[in-house]
């Protein structure tokens, strides 16, 4: 099996890597992939931040083949509560810089769009 988990969200504030529009373009951090081994793959990494039209939320995909980035199973997100932002992150320097509006689950534009 030559499965790989990749996983990629954005920074404290809501600023993804490799995204030209954010001037990130080259920049790899907060982007990762693994090997799955067994069924199980580890990372350490950061709580994202958010930005408008999303809550706080990580991007994951397994790829079946390691050196093909478009031969994959599944894509898809993980989402994080806001009563995890408010007891664990308001506390936290970093993210409480981001200027913007954390919104509910059920405002979440994707998180609406799959669900429904």
């Amino acid at each position: 099996n030559n499965a790989h988990f990749y996983i990629w969200h954005c920074d404290a504030v809501g600023v993804y890597s490799a995204v030209s529009s954010q001037g990130t373009s080259g920049q790899k951090w907060l982007r990762g992939v693994q090997p799955i081994v067994n069924g199980k793959v580890s990372f350490k990494t950061i709580i994202p931040g958010w930005y408008t039209g999303r809550i706080l939320h990580y991007h994951i995909r397994i790829h079946l083949d390691s050196d093909s980035s478009n031969k994959y199973a599944m894509t898809s997100q993980v989402f994080i509560s806001n009563d995890f932002k408010t007891k664990v992150l308001d506390s936290q320097s970093l993210y409480t810089q981001s200027k913007q509006t954390l919104i509910n689950i059920s405002q979440d534009n994707v998180y609406n769009s799959v669900s429904s």
